[in-house]
């Protein structure tokens, strides 16, 4: 299924162990991404600041979970934020 894209389901005739059957059942519902989540862009902002772009939007918990991010030659992560409009940054 593809993102942003409405589906609908149809269910009936579905009975229970007691042979009671279901009334008919309409719902629709958005597909998901089946897209790999990715980084499409790293760029230093500041002295101690970095900015990391996905390619699609990022939940706020684990954006801002800083045992998500690690940089070698010994510099530690201290905070992480994302962005308030754009939740792929």
């Amino acid at each position: 299924m593809s993102s942003d894209i409405e589906y609908t389901i149809n269910i009936q005739g579905v009975t229970d162990l007691a042979n009671n059957v279901m009334e008919p059942y309409e719902t629709t519902f958005t597909g998901i991404s089946v897209t790999p989540l990715e980084i499409t862009e790293v760029t230093p902002l500041t002295f101690n600041s970095i900015k990391i772009l996905f390619n699609q939007d990022v939940s706020q918990e684990s954006a801002e979970n800083i045992n998500n991010y690690s940089i070698d030659n010994n510099i530690s992560v201290t905070a992480a934020s994302q962005h308030t409009f754009d939740k792929n940054k």
